[in-house]
């Protein structure tokens, strides 16, 4: 029985996430298994983490490079994995940085940084991986435009996944913004929590 084209998204959907999940778990063995010698130079290195969250956070510019990056990788189609890695990377900073503020305010740290990954990462995770998503698309309409002898079609489907993954792309670029505008204040408020 063949798998419809909503299975296959969902499909990819749960490997993406799942990727994720378990980078996020590396990074925080990661963490752990550093000396505790390691552990205390990284964590008197922080320093005063309420003093570094005194801004607002502007991811606006990195994503749109990592966008313009992941599209001409998915173009060469050899590529394609860097948006994986890079995925991956994501999850492992982000395991490791549990572990660090675990080490730096305990239970306290461990809260906030949850809530930090959730107002200020999470959405963003989503569309990364939906974004991937349409990125495999074009790769793989790319690889078809060189095998198959109807370059047309291939032509077609992927001009329609470029203009597809483009409400994702702006849908990435309203919510830096919206995070430009707020994280401020609620960087204010999160660091009351440490």
């Amino acid at each position: 029985m063949k798998k419809t084209k909503k299975s296959k998204v969902k499909t990819m959907i749960v490997v993406f996430t799942f990727l994720f999940g378990i980078s996020l778990l590396i990074g925080l063995i990661f963490y752990f298994k550093q000396s505790k010698e390691v552990r205390y130079s990284l964590v008197s290195g922080v320093g005063d983490l309420k003093n570094l969250l005194n801004g607002s956070i502007n991811n606006l510019f990195s994503h749109i490079i990592l966008i313009i990056l992941l599209y001409l990788a998915s173009i060469s189609v050899i590529f394609y994995f860097s948006g994986i890695m890079y995925l991956m990377y994501e999850g492992l900073a982000i395991g490791f940085t549990f572990g660090l503020l675990k080490d730096l305010y305990g239970l306290k740290g461990i809260i906030f940084n949850l809530l930090y990954q959730v107002l200020f990462k999470s959405l963003f995770i989503f569309l990364l991986i939906i974004f991937l998503i349409k990125l495999f698309k074009i790769s793989k309409y790319v690889l078809g435009l060189f095998l198959y002898k109807d370059q047309q079609d291939f032509k077609t489907l992927i001009l329609k996944e470029i203009k597809n993954s483009l409400y994702v792309v702006l849908f990435i670029i309203i919510y830096d913004i919206i995070i430009l505008l707020i994280s401020k204040y609620v960087l204010y408020i999160l660091v009351k929590l440490l």
